[in-house]
């Protein structure tokens, strides 16, 4: 996983011990599971997130290594050699119990839960079908014993043969309000635009009264010398709130088509994205609900 070159100078400082503290192996990581640079990657996201909001957070990184790690092997839990969670609804749900009961960081647990989970789920090709604020709740609903409202849940308690009800009950509950994501278009800021469109000789402006420039550089040949030369041209201006919002669809489809960077022009959106990091992008799509998460 490539280091964050993005974060601010203190919490990207206090990321990198974090790294060298858990050492370069990743036993979490894997096809169905998520790795604890994964989680301290989201949880240093968000930390970075809200500094740059002018919030801060009350602590920064893990108050407790044990504890993370904790919460980590709950995706490999077995019993007589068989892993107890196998689907990846299970696994999710597991890992955000976790994370959530265990308080393994400083600050920011629910937070970090929450864009861990999205994240997972977003990587799996799955995408929440409730709104911002009813997932806002069930993370404090999980974070505060409060599951006993579900009619679900209080069936699951009341069958005896069932063990974690609350991680059956939470599954369940992803599996049924999530939808598939239309992988045609992915959720991206417009700074990861810009190291997007930077692989294709293009760049996105810092915004000015809200708005910036894309341009894209041009190999151009002088008539005489038949010298090769760049020259940057103005391709379009779009409306910007900041750098670290998400980017409409509409717009990147613009940016696309006005740049040569479509599908005609033989760039797939697989090729177009490849390489964004879909936390960035999650943060800013989830903003509201992480920002009211800190206060509840």
């Amino acid at each position: 996983m490539a280091i964050r070159d993005d974060l601010s100078g203190d919490v990207r400082r206090e990321y990198l011990r974090c790294l060298e503290e858990v050492g370069e192996e990743d036993p979490y990581a894997g096809r169905d599971t998520l790795g604890i640079r994964d989680v301290l990657r989201a949880h240093f996201l968000i930390a970075d997130f809200f500094y740059r909001e002018g919030e801060g957070i009350g602590g920064i990184g893990p108050r407790d290594l044990h504890l993370l790690h904790s919460a980590m092997s709950r995706q490999f839990v077995s019993l007589g050699g068989r892993l107890k969670w196998s689907t990846k609804y299970e696994i999710c749900a597991t890992l955000l119990f976790g994370l959530v009961k265990d308080h393994p960081f400083h600050d920011a647990n629910k937070r970090t839960a929450f864009l861990s989970t999205v994240h997972y789920l977003y990587v799996h090709g799955r995408t929440p079908s409730l709104s911002h604020k009813e997932l806002e709740d069930f993370i404090v609903d999980i974070a505060d014993n409060r599951l006993g409202k579900y009619k679900r849940y209080a069936a699951l308690r009341k069958a005896k043969k069932v063990d974690d009800p609350e991680v059956k009950f939470i599954a369940d509950f992803l599996r049924r309000y999530t939808r598939t994501i239309d992988k045609r278009e992915y959720i991206v800021t417009f700074r990861e635009l810009r190291k997007i469109l930077n692989r294709f000789e293009c760049d996105i402006s810092d915004p000015v009264k809200n708005f910036s420039e894309v341009t894209k550089r041009v190999r151009k040949r002088k008539l005489i010398s038949r010298k090769e030369y760049w020259e940057t041209k103005r391709v379009m201006q779009v409306s910007c709130p900041g750098m670290t919002r998400e980017v409409p669809h509409s717009t990147v489809r613009e940016i696309r088509k006005q740049a040569g960077l479509t599908f005609k022009d033989g760039i797939d959106s697989s090729e177009f994205y490849s390489g964004a990091d879909s936390m960035g992008g999650l943060i800013s799509y989830y903003r509201a609900p992480l920002l009211s998460l800190a206060n509840r």
